[in-house]
């Protein structure tokens, strides 16, 4: 399993993710198209081609991917100062206990520690 910055996701793998929101996490994102709107929202919050992933210092957004198939991610958003907020952290149902939200947080937090 490889833990990669989710701007480098094919549009497959993005559909994924998006898909993951509705079937794991359906009372925040109860529509394809309202997970669509949380997953393109995070990954281009300026809604430019050319906006950064990493945006106002300390957010990020990593995937876990396993033979090419999106198995979960999640993000972390600044919330004051050196603060951050884990939203979203979502895990495909076949995968969950066995590891992937702890591997996609000790990678969001090394993130979030970084200068």
């Amino acid at each position: 399993m490889k833990i990669v910055n989710m701007k480098t996701l094919n549009k497959t793998q993005l559909t994924q993710a998006v898909q993951m929101l509705t079937d794991e996490l359906p009372l925040g994102w109860p529509t394809l198209a309202d997970a669509e709107q949380e997953v393109r929202g995070r990954l281009n919050p300026c809604g430019t081609p050319d906006c950064l992933w990493r945006y106002e210092g300390e957010s990020a957004f990593l995937a876990a991917v396993e033979s090419g198939q999106v198995v979960g991610w999640g993000g972390i958003l600044p919330a004051y100062g050196r603060v951050c907020e884990l939203h979203p952290l979502v895990v495909r149902r076949d995968r969950q206990g066995k590891g992937v939200g702890t591997m996609l947080i000790g990678a969001l937090e090394d993130f979030a520690r970084a200068p």
